[in-house]
């Protein structure tokens, strides 16, 4: 063979090899190259979410601890003062205190305190109630203790029997609820 023949199929292969790289190659390249785009979009995007995530759950974590704050509130001021709940209460620490309720009688007032423009109903009772002296003693220590905003006014105690094992105990108690926020024009 000739020095030409064999330049042109030294010159054949090369320009075979040129084309299989040109044609298999480079798609398979600049595919590789839109891949590696796209995960470097992705992993931006992935930093973004989480940094929206992280700061959504610090706002949840705030929303949770102010919720707990606001019930917690509640329990002192309830918002309405429904007597039957007041009532439930009361009859629940009877019941823990070991004592009997004769009978509760209510009287409400309204309050408004203008310097915060709240307006608040304040919730006499007047309870009769019998049992030992050690339990008259813990039915006032509980309300006294108790998550609503309460104060006990009064307690008047007497016998029931000679041997002194049971008395009675009239019990006045003062408890506030929030009515309503008054809205001052300005």
């Amino acid at each position: 063979m000739g020095v030409r023949i064999k330049i042109i199929i030294i010159l054949a292969i090369f320009v075979v090899i040129v084309m299989v790289t040109v044609f298999v190659l480079v798609p398979n390249f600049t595919g590789s190259i839109s891949n590696r785009t796209a995960i470097e979009a992705e992993k931006q995007n992935y930093q973004m979410l989480r940094s929206r995530l992280d700061e959504t759950m610090l706002v949840q974590d705030e929303y949770y601890l102010l919720n707990a704050e606001y019930q917690k509130y509640l329990l002192k001021l309830p918002s309405e003062s429904d007597i039957s709940v007041i009532t439930n209460e009361l009859y629940d620490i009877a019941a823990f205190s070991n004592v009997e309720i004769h009978s509760i009688d209510y009287s409400e007032e309204y309050v408004e305190i203008k310097n915060q423009k709240m307006e608040f109903s304040k919730i006499i009772a007047d309870v009769i109630i019998v049992g030992s002296y050690y339990d008259v003693v813990n039915f006032v220590n509980v309300i006294e203790n108790m998550p609503r905003m309460s104060k006990i006014l009064n307690v008047m105690v007497q016998s029931t029997d000679d041997n002194y094992e049971s008395l009675n105990a009239f019990v006045k108690i003062e408890m506030y609820s929030e009515v309503k926020q008054i809205n001052v024009g300005k």
